[in-house]
């Protein structure tokens, strides 16, 4: 299983922008959180969690492919040396990718317009491209072990309190500003 992930990571093209995205839930459903890691050409780094208040780890999961590409286009917006970097998002949630890049149908509403938020924030491909990879979890993969660690933060804030409500979810999505 690691092998197989460090072939995909890479078969990345030297230039692209690397992703790496995980969600967590407490008692899944529970205090949940999302976590992001984005690995820019010549290996700057730009992280990202957020305390999802109560959820499960699939709302985490889509989350968290938004939030990495917010820091992807920002991170473009301020370096025009990446306008035409592609994007892999790498996450270990097979579900995430299903809803995001096949269509699946999502368990529920809530994650439905999180996919659509997160699909808007892809660009016309003619601009560049997005692709979703999955990847085994825990196997020793440096950037996904730290997403994992990143989406628990959230989690454990979430848990303490420190969530967003069901209403500054709901306006969040509405926006989707992850």
């Amino acid at each position: 299983a690691r092998a197989y992930a460090r072939r995909l990571i890479e078969s990345v093209p030297e230039g692209d922008i690397i992703c790496y995205t995980d969600g967590s839930a407490l008692d899944n459903p529970g205090p949940a959180g999302a976590g992001c890691l984005v690995v820019l050409p010549g290996g700057k780094t730009i992280e990202d969690y957020t305390a999802l208040g109560d959820g499960t780890n699939n709302r985490g999961e889509l989350w968290a492919a938004g939030a990495a590409l917010r820091l992807v286009k920002e991170a473009k917006n301020n370096d025009a040396s990446l306008a035409n970097a592609n994007v892999h998002i790498f996450t270990d949630s097979q579900y995430t990718v299903g809803v995001v890049r096949d269509f699946w149908k999502p368990t529920n509403d809530i994650n439905l317009r999180i996919a659509r938020a997160v699909r808007a924030l892809c660009p016309d491909p003619t601009q560049y491209s997005v692709h979703f990879r999955w990847i085994p979890a825990h196997v020793g993969v440096d950037g996904n072990e730290h997403a994992d660690f990143l989406a628990n933060l959230g989690s454990a804030a979430s848990k303490a309190g420190k969530g967003l409500s069901a209403s500054e979810l709901e306006e969040r999505i509405n926006r989707s500003e992850f």
